[in-house]
């Protein structure tokens, strides 16, 4: 795990553009037998060494306030992942430190090599596999990159989302969180035409 940044100095809480459909709690998903589905991209990271290595980017100050403010609003929600997967990129393990206390005390983390930089077809896939599991989750979070990212969310978002559609395509920005929920039984039939959007949140002007 990367370093802990919930120590850092109190910030005040950012604007954020958002869209919040109906909501669907953890209890509802299990006993309508959904599947529930949380994106969330890094936050901003530090380009400030240009000798170090992409994978080894911490966040800078900006991502660390960005991460801090989601995970109070995650906080506010009843949302509690069965599983977590979360790339091992060091910023993408440093957001995860900040939002971990907010996905409740339950969920089982994996950390993985193969979700750095993985495309939409590798991050579905790797959903996907979660149906082979003896207990298959009935809601994760994927804690990842763009473009690979964004293009998952437009891929599973309603068509008749447009206005989220075409926001995201312009720009799925870093701490943007998309909460989605199926109606089906598996990972693998996780698709646009059975989705409900939940939320979709972006942080704005972090720093007022």
């Amino acid at each position: 795990m990367g370093p802990g940044i919930g120590g850092d100095a109190e910030i005040s809480a950012p604007q954020v553009l958002c869209y919040h459909g109906p909501t669907l709690d953890a209890v509802h998903v299990k006993n309508l037998k959904l599947k529930r589905l949380f994106l969330l991209r890094h936050a901003k990271s530090s380009w400030a060494d240009p000798g170090r290595a992409d994978f080894e980017r911490p966040l800078n100050a900006r991502g660390r306030k960005a991460a801090l403010a989601m995970a109070e609003w995650l906080a506010a929600r009843n949302l509690a992942p069965d599983l977590i997967l979360c790339s091992a990129a060091r910023r993408t393990r440093e957001t995860l430190a900040a939002v971990r206390p907010a996905l409740g005390p339950t969920a089982e983390v994996s950390i993985e090599q193969r979700l750095y930089l993985a495309e939409e077809d590798q991050l579905f896939a790797r959903l996907v596999e979660l149906d082979d599991l003896a207990q298959p989750p009935g809601s994760a979070i994927l804690i990842g990159h763009n473009p690979g990212l964004g293009d998952l969310a437009l891929r599973l978002i309603p068509r008749e989302r447009q206005e989220i559609r075409r926001r995201i395509a312009a720009k799925f920005p870093t701490c943007a969180f998309v909460d989605l929920a199926f109606a089906c039984e598996t990972w693998e039939a996780i698709d646009a035409r059975v989705a409900t959007l939940n939320d979709y949140l972006v942080p704005a002007e972090l720093e007022k």
